[in-house]
């Protein structure tokens, strides 16, 4: 049963954020330290003057004011709006998942595919063995029936030997002589169809207990192959972030890069080869119990074979003495008389008997020997499709991991250029806000440099100080900055 790593898709997602919370702090930085150096900075009109005297003329203005009463202070917060709530490109976890639920229904809807393909073939090689095995039948068939033709054909020529003998005052009666021998026959085929009823039910029984024990020896590998890969992914799993993010930040270092890809590459090989290891391992202790089952199985079943036997032969030989002794009571023939049949007679059907049943046992095992050969080549290329239908199947399976890899690629160079992006798009922002800004501060300075032209004052201060006799110019400097859009 295909396996996509889901590690692959939480660790992108990991890396994104952290991407992006990285990304969202600078612009955050950039832009405080862009309003501090703005605002608590006082700007002085006029030329900067060396002397340590105090001026007698002061005048005072807040810029932190009147930059919000400048017609471009709107502009000036979009743009620091804008770039507050830039951010780095983020990627869509959803695309990457969506993405593996298809190719895991590919790969599921292919097995199905394979399964249904496989059983076809095994079906056809089926039938082909049984269309084999059919025509053996055919080709023995006549052969045994010739066989029994042969041997009634002797018995005929028997039974005239034998009425040759019907004179003789100690000739067999031949009806009770029928009966008795069709009484033991019936009753020595029952005595063994029960022993093979409690052969098969001994068998099925351990069978059945074995399957049990198997089970469950098969869950519980499972459940240490799972908490073994579990804990390998948790082993690894901050470096693998690491190195995520590593890679990330060393796009314009190829060689870097790669010797950082190669090391995560390395580490989802080992934990596979880890895991397959402990799979490999586990498993075989599962074939070891296996083989130990059956080995175990078998040895009981012949023991209890043996017992059965040996009950079997005990009282197959005592069946003839019970019919006999059952049949006693019954007249043999009209005469009454004791008669038995001829002892030379007996024994050539003896004979011709065995004979026949030497034939017999060597016409089976010949057809037997050509069944079990016809069994193996088909077992053969059973085995041959399956393992190429297998080969088939993890070709695919990796394929589609292949094509993840490349899509999961695909969409983090994405990112990286969408990031890229938005960079440039941040300093040209950046760029506009700082131009837009300097242009208010020069406006500010020029209208309350030609106030203080007006009236006389020969230094203004960016700020309201203390114990300073000083002009409060924010009236009429705020009057002059709202004018500006009108002129």
């Amino acid at each position: 049963m295909i396996n996509f790593n889901k590690n692959n898709v939480k660790t992108i997602i990991i890396v994104v954020i952290i991407l992006l919370l990285v990304g969202t702090a600078v612009t955050f930085g950039v832009i405080y330290r862009n309003q501090v150096s703005d605002y608590v900075s006082p700007i002085l009109s006029g030329k900067n003057r060396k002397s340590t005297e105090p001026p007698k003329d002061f005048g005072v203005i807040d810029y932190s004011k009147l930059i919000k009463e400048h017609p471009g202070y709107p502009k000036l917060k979009e743009y620091d709006k804008q770039i507050s709530n830039m951010g780095s490109a983020q990627l869509d976890p959803t695309v990457l998942v969506g993405f593996n639920k298809e190719l895991k229904e590919k790969m599921i809807k292919y097995h199905k595919d394979m399964q249904k393909q496989l059983l076809a073939e095994r079906n056809k090689i089926q039938s082909d063995a049984k269309a084999q095995i059919s025509a053996i039948k055919s080709r023995y068939d006549p052969i045994v029936a010739a066989k029994n033709r042969e041997f009634k054909r002797y018995v005929n020529k028997l039974k005239s030997e034998y009425e040759k003998n019907q004179k003789n005052p100690n000739r067999p009666l031949s009806n009770w002589e029928k009966e008795f021998r069709a009484r033991v026959e019936k009753e020595s085929k029952d005595l063994m169809a029960l022993r093979e009823q409690q052969l098969a039910a001994k068998r099925l029984e351990l069978e059945k207990k074995s399957r049990e024990r198997l089970l469950a020896k098969e869950r519980e590998i499972s459940g240490q192959v799972s908490h073994y890969e579990d804990s390998l992914l948790q082993e690894n799993k901050f470096r693998k972030v690491e190195l995520q993010a590593q890679i990330q930040a060393a796009q314009e270092d190829d060689e870097k890069r790669e010797k950082l890809q190669k090391e995560l590459n390395t580490i989802y090989k080992g934990e596979e080869e880890k895991v397959t290891a402990r799979k490999t391992e586990l498993m075989g202790t599962l074939r070891n119990m296996e083989a130990a089952e059956k080995k175990n199985n078998n040895q009981i079943v012949q023991q209890y074979r043996k017992k059965m036997d040996k009950d079997v032969n005990s009282q197959l030989k005592g069946i003839e003495q019970k019919v006999y002794k059952r049949m006693a009571k019954k007249p043999r023939g009209g005469s009454g008389q004791s008669v038995s049949m001829p002892g030379d007679i007996r024994n050539k059907l003896k004979a011709k008997e065995a004979a026949l049943r030497s034939d017999m046992k060597a016409l089976e095992a010949k057809s037997m020997s050509e069944v079990q050969a016809i069994e193996a080549r088909a077992k053969s290329r059973f085995d041959a499709l399956k393992s190429k239908f297998t080969k088939k199947l993890d070709e695919f399976q990796k394929s589609l991991a292949d094509e993840f890899e490349v899509k999961k690629k695909q969409l983090v160079d994405q990112q990286i250029a969408e990031n890229e992006e938005k960079n440039k798009a941040y300093e040209n922002l950046k760029k506009a806000r700082e131009r837009k800004y300097k242009q208010m501060i020069t406006d500010i300075n020029e209208k309350t440099e030609s106030i203080a032209n007006e009236k006389n004052i020969k230094v203004v201060i960016g700020s309201y100080a203390v114990n300073v006799d000083s002009v409060d110019l924010n009236s009429q400097a705020e009057k002059a900055i709202k004018s500006i859009g009108r002129e």
